[in-house]
């Protein structure tokens, strides 16, 4: 299905961000939620119909780029693995957006993409880029490229020992659609007519498609924060109340820790390096909040400071993502299966470290943005079985099923030392 964005046979400047984009993901091995949201920051005097271009271009190529790849080298003689990169970028963008946008005509993708090579030093490769391109507009009537084809394999079969053929199909199909953006609203007097109030919680809203979070009333003012309704229920399920201890052990970007704070908590915001801490203090900033304490620290580290000491512990572990595929596509291509036992041994390195904070009596908040039982349900039990826990709830939220993104947490309370 091609994808429409408003028509601009101009996009020379778009593309060398993309280009730009796609070689730190893909070639330096960089975050793609991280690069694209520093690049549409960036240019964010972009109008609305060129951001919405950059965006898809990004996310697109990477999410269906073992299809793409395919057709690349069904007409290329020297294979995508063995082009240069800035070959095979070109290639990947320019495969991409004639097989699924249609935001200029082939014929003005190919010339500016050829113009691109030779702008950047490889003229004898031009020919090359041209007749690949060309090929591909010429036979793209016979091309089908389904993005659920392009889910990994060993990641369906993981799913299917936990879920229904039915609801992993909902997750495949959920994880090559764009999400809409949901907001927890800091301040209801705010008017917020135009957004659809969550039904899952009265103070979250869902942002319509194309919408810019900075023409929302009460951006500037920190009255709204960004953050997916099931992630909000970490919080709405801790029962912090005024003057509680709250300590948050894996914070980044913050969202968890301006609840907390919100909720009368006294929080202290940790995470494990100086990057994290700094998307922290941004938000923090952003919602003109200056007592919550922000700390660089390797949660698997003990610190005797804490002991006992804390009424609300928020552990968002690190995890696979695999109930966010959708907003991190390059997680498709760089998670390996091989992954998951160190990820569940990090989880367990954590948790068997945190819970020496927790007051007896008190509550321990665990979660992922995973689907994967073993980081989950699995991992609950083994904190119930081995430390002095009792589960009182837990939920498995599931994208494509449930209106949120994937994501689980529990609620475990303290009951002896």
């Amino acid at each position: 299905m091609q994808i429409y964005i408003e028509r601009d046979f101009d996009l020379a400047k778009e593309r060398e961000i993309v280009y730009e984009s796609l070689i730190e993901i893909l070639e330096n091995n960089q975050y793609s939620h991280i690069i694209e949201k520093d690049v549409l920051d960036k240019f964010d005097y972009l109008d609305k119909s060129k951001k919405a271009y950059i965006k898809r271009m990004i996310e697109g190529t990477i999410e269906l780029l073992p299809a793409i790849d395919e057709v690349i080298d069904s007409f290329a003689k020297t294979k995508v693995k063995k082009q240069k990169a800035l070959i095979r970028t070109v290639l990947r963008m320019g495969t991409y957006e004639i097989l699924m946008m249609d935001s200029s005509p082939d014929y003005a993708v190919v010339s500016e993409l050829v113009t691109f090579v030779k702008k950047h030093g490889f003229v004898n490769l031009a020919p090359f880029v041209n007749g690949i391109l060309r090929n591909i507009s010429k036979n793209k009537s016979s091309i089908k490229i389904e993005a659920q084809n392009t889910f990994p394999e060993w990641i369906k079969n993981l799913l299917l020992k936990a879920y229904s053929e039915d609801t992993v199909d909902a997750i495949i199909h959920s994880s090559v659609e764009e999400h809409p953006v949901s907001i927890r609203v800091r301040n209801e007097l705010k008017d917020y007519a135009g957004l659809t109030r969550h039904p899952l919680l009265e103070y979250a809203y869902i942002v319509e498609k194309g919408k810019a979070l900075k023409d929302i009333e009460g951006y500037a003012e920190g009255d709204f924060i960004v953050q997916d309704v099931s992630s909000m229920m970490v919080v709405e399920k801790s029962g912090i109340k005024e003057g509680d201890i709250v300590l948050d052990v894996c914070a980044a970007p913050g969202g968890k820790s301006i609840h907390a704070h919100d909720c009368g908590g006294r929080v202290t915001s940790r995470d494990v390096s100086d990057r994290k801490i700094n998307l922290i203090r941004q938000n923090l900033e952003r919602c003109h909040i200056t007592d919550v304490k922000t700390q660089v620290w390797d949660a698997a580290s003990f610190d005797e400071q804490f002991e006992e000491s804390v009424d609300v512990l928020i552990a968002d572990v690190p995890c696979s993502g695999l109930g966010v595929l959708a907003k991190k596509t390059d997680i498709k291509l760089k998670l390996k299966e091989s992954d998951i036992d160190s990820l569940v041994k990090l989880q367990w390195d954590i948790v068997s470290t945190v819970y020496k904070y927790v007051k007896v009596g008190k509550t321990l908040m665990y979660s992922t943005c995973t689907l994967n039982p073993a980081e989950n349900c699995e991992m609950v039990k083994k904190i119930v079985n081995e430390l002095p826990f009792e589960l009182v709830e837990e939920r498995q939220f599931i994208q494509g099923i449930d209106d949120t993104d994937g994501f689980y947490y529990a609620k475990l309370k303290r009951t002896r030392r």
